[in-house]
């Protein structure tokens, strides 16, 4: 869930973890470095997938990965957000998401 921050688009609605990328770095390793920021679990790089690309809005590209590998809950530490769940597809959509979440999971599942 994204935080209360004033300023912040989206507040407390619920989005995939992510962000964006450092200038000269690929998808993975920068999949790899937003999931130890935002989620203070270290992972390795052969560990994503890249599953393809999407462009939820026009000025928008979002690189969409996988972590293939099982994390546990008590693993995790939210760094970044007010909070973090697994949700189905289903309860997915009954919570508030942002738009961007909502195309995402229209296309991915």
């Amino acid at each position: 869930m994204r935080d209360g921050t004033e300023g912040l688009c989206n507040p407390l609605k619920w989005n995939f973890f992510g962000g964006g990328l450092n200038e000269n770095e690929d998808t993975i390793t920068g999949a790899a470095r937003e999931t130890e920021e935002e989620l203070g679990i270290k992972v390795k790089e052969v560990d994503f997938e890249l599953l393809g690309e999407l462009r939820p809005q026009k000025d928008k590209l979002v690189y969409v990965v996988k972590y293939t590998q099982v994390v546990s809950w008590q693993d995790i530490i939210v760094q970044e957000g007010a909070g973090a769940g697994y949700f189905t597809k289903d309860e997915l959509l009954k919570l508030d998401i942002t738009d961007v979440t909502r195309v995402l999971v229209g296309k991915l599942l």
